[in-house]
């Protein structure tokens, strides 16, 4: 199968995307807000997720070759005419992001940061270190296997999010369907801060794949909802479309004056 990556960008995002043409149009049917397009920016990669650095540059997480990659797009035509490998680890299965000097990526259940060099183009595996461990492994092995990836971001205040889906299509509880937020302006303990002791931000969410905060400092997440479920108060047999996923927001739930776990719902 060709894997493709697709941006989304403001038609004016470094003068590259000043007009968008029909034929730079790649999703059947979609439909886009004045001065946004999508385009085909890199074929043959199993890219999983996402992130921009202060250069310019793409960064992805290859899941065929388990690496964070970087495509270069030096003429700013939308397409990316080269890419290396600037993180690897044999686990390596999603996550990723950029944050100060390092690069995060995840595997089911360990974050790395490798060293972040702006613009380089040197494989930095070498200065990989253990950020969080222990996430959920209770996933790896058996049937079902539950849901393997990890998503990664940070907010305006350098604190790590960590996204975990459920075990199974549907768990008996929210231990594992959770977003929890660790602060890294500490020391990292050999071996990585332990998954658990993070801060339980949002809880009961099935699986945010892919999530980031707006201007305001608010998170919106993409949630993948159950499937293959039999609910005559939603219409019988609920697979892809039925009903359909969510994007969510997230939104502070007070207790008096304390301020408690972050639930996500819907806007």
């Amino acid at each position: 199968m060709t894997h493709r990556v697709l941006l989304a960008a403001a038609a004016i995002i470094q003068g590259a995307l000043a007009e968008c043409e029909p034929a730079d149009f790649d999703l059947a049917g979609a439909a886009f807000e004045p001065g946004l397009c999508a385009r085909v920016f890199t074929l043959g990669n199993n890219i999983r997720a996402m992130d921009v650095t202060p250069t310019g540059d793409v960064i992805g997480l290859d899941r065929d070759s388990l690496s964070v990659l970087s495509f270069k797009d030096d003429d700013l035509d939308g397409i990316a005419e080269s890419s290396h490998r600037i993180a690897y680890d044999g686990n390596l299965n999603h996550g990723v992001a950029i944050h100060g000097e390092y690069i995060y990526a995840s595997s089911d259940t360990t974050v790395f940061r490798y060293a972040f060099v702006p613009g380089g183009v040197a494989d930095q595996t070498t200065t990989k270190q253990v950020v969080v461990s222990n996430m959920n492994a209770d996933g790896n092995g058996g049937a079902p296997r539950g849901h393997e990836t990890r998503s990664l971001g940070f907010d305006a205040e350098g604190k790590l999010y960590i996204s975990i889906g459920s075990m199974q299509n549907v768990d008996d509880d929210a231990y594992r369907s959770r977003i929890r937020k660790f602060d890294l302006s500490g020391s990292i303990p050999a071996g990585g801060i332990d998954f658990s002791e993070g801060e339980v931000y949002a809880d009961g969410i099935r699986n945010t794949v892919g999530f980031t905060f707006d201007k305001h400092g608010v998170m919106w997440g993409v949630n993948n909802g159950a499937d293959s479920l039999i609910r005559t108060d939603l219409g019988g047999d609920i697979h892809n479309d039925n009903p359909a996923d969510e994007v969510a927001r997230g939104s502070f739930r007070l207790v008096g004056q304390t301020a408690a776990a972050q639930c996500l719902q819907r806007p």
